[in-house]
């Protein structure tokens, strides 16, 4: 009777210990997921001025920011180049895209002169005479 009580307990234990493996695996995957969009959403892209440099200023973007030498321009540039609203930048679901506002000087990405142009991780963006470094 002792053998059957023990077999019994033994079936018993090795089902709790499933399932207690079941629903720990399945707690960190739900707290994987979870983390995973807290940090996309805790990581907004970002524009710096002077970038490497001490004197360095970074700007987190939103879903619209003109650059310019306007007092009313979200990202304000202290250069003669810059026109008052030089460039926009939209951002359209997770990728963001800047428009050249008919700028004397120019905007340009990756060396080329732009009008309208989706920005990638660590582009320099260059307003005027003014570097920029695109960080997402």
């Amino acid at each position: 009777m002792v053998n059957l009580v023990l077999y019994a307990l033994k079936f018993v234990f090795i089902f709790f210990l499933y399932l207690f493996i079941f629903l720990l695996i399945r707690s960190v995957l739900k707290d994987t997921k979870l983390a995973s969009k807290i940090n996309v959403q805790a990581s907004p892209a970002r524009l710096v001025l002077n970038f490497g440099k001490p004197n360095s200023k970074s700007f987190s973007l939103t879903d619209k920011v003109i650059i310019g030498r306007s007092e009313t321009a979200d990202i304000q540039v202290d250069d003669n180049y810059v026109s008052h609203n030089h460039a926009r930048i939209t951002r359209r679901g997770n990728t963001y895209v800047v428009h050249d506002l008919g700028s004397t000087n120019g905007t340009f990405i990756r060396g080329k002169r732009i009008k309208k142009e989706a920005l990638n991780n660590g582009d320099e963006l260059i307003i005027g005479k003014v570097p920029l470094k695109f960080l997402q």
